[in-house]
């Protein structure tokens, strides 16, 4: 369903997810091809917002994960985790 989109997709992210994205599992190649991706730069040494997102937490999204089964090894850092 998400090739379905008549506009490209805002996608949020970092570049070490972005890359995990692209390569190990090239999910934005694929929506790039049909409908485009329209990727919005998380700066982990910065604050952000998603403007299209009102909750009663302001837009953020705390969370932890772990590292995908596709995405290539690296080194995790704290402060790959949004908070």
């Amino acid at each position: 369903m998400l090739r379905e989109s008549t506009r490209p997709w805002p996608i949020w992210c970092t570049d070490s997810t972005h890359a995990d994205l692209t390569r190990g599992n090239p999910i934005l190649k694929v929506l790039e091809h049909f409908c485009g991706v329209d990727r919005r730069r998380i700066d982990l040494d910065q604050e952000f917002a998603i403007d299209e997102v009102t909750d009663s937490n302001g837009g953020r999204c705390p969370w932890r994960a772990s590292r995908a089964l596709f995405a290539e090894p690296r080194v995790a850092r704290a402060r790959d985790n949004v908070r």
